[in-house]
C-alpha cells in the first residue's frame, strides 16, 4: 500500500495556527466595560427552561 505525504508550504498553511493574534477585546475588559453572556437582558416573551433532577435514583416521578 502506497501513501502520499503532503508537505505544507507557507501558502497552504492556515494563517492563524501557531502565530500570535492581536486581541481586540482586552481594552474594554481592562476598563470594566466588558460584556458577558449574563449581562444580556432577557426580552419579554423569551422561553426559559429549568432542569429538575430527582434526589432518588431510579425513582418514579408521579
Amino acid at each position: 500500500m502506497e501513501m502520499k505525504i503532503h508537505h505544507r508550504t507557507e501558502e497552504t498553511q492556515q494563517p492563524f495556527l501557531g502565530r500570535p493574534m492581536q486581541r481586540i477585546e482586552d481594552a474594554s475588559l481592562l476598563v470594566g466595560r466588558g460584556q458577558y453572556g449574563d449581562d444580556v437582558g432577557v426580552k419579554p416573551g423569551t422561553l426559559q427552561a429549568v432542569v429538575v433532577r430527582s434526589p432518588h435514583a431510579h425513582a418514579v416521578v408521579n
